[in-house]
């Protein structure tokens, strides 16, 4: 048995996907042509949030923004916790408000809760995921 993704919420699991090739053979391979359709349906939306993760000074910025309390930080505090340059500063931003990750209020920029959970999931969960499979193909 390989290994597993799943998605749990009150000790019920209400989503699982096999990582390893073995497991999609015959019988789940239908199960993998639904999921691929539905991602290729909303292609968009994903290379947004990948083009935005796809920088390491946007992942660093969005990084410092999760590290408050309050997932909210003012523009001058994200340049000066990232010692950026403005401009880059500036468009980073804009290019994760674009992808939805991010939210102006104010003079602040916040992580909206379920851009909060989608952070945790593209970064620090598919971390975890990577170094699980290779472990598994060693």
């Amino acid at each position: 048995m390989g290994l597993k993704l799943q998605l749990v919420k009150d000790s019920k699991v209400i989503f699982e996907i096999p990582l390893t090739v073995e497991e999609w053979r015959m019988d789940k391979r239908r199960r993998l042509e639904r999921e691929l359709e539905v991602f290729e349906r909303e292609t968009e939306e994903f290379v947004r949030m990948f083009d935005a993760f796809s920088n390491i000074n946007r992942v660093r910025m969005i990084s410092e923004i999760a590290k408050d309390p309050d997932y909210r930080m003012k523009f001058m505090d994200i340049k000066g916790q990232t010692k950026l340059n403005p401009k880059i500063v500036t468009e980073g931003l804009k290019k994760m408000m674009y992808a939805g990750l991010l939210d102006k209020e104010e003079k602040e920029y916040r992580i909206p809760p379920i851009s909060f959970g989608v952070f945790l999931a593209s970064c620090v969960a598919l971390r975890k995921v990577m170094d699980a499979l290779e472990w598994e193909y060693r």
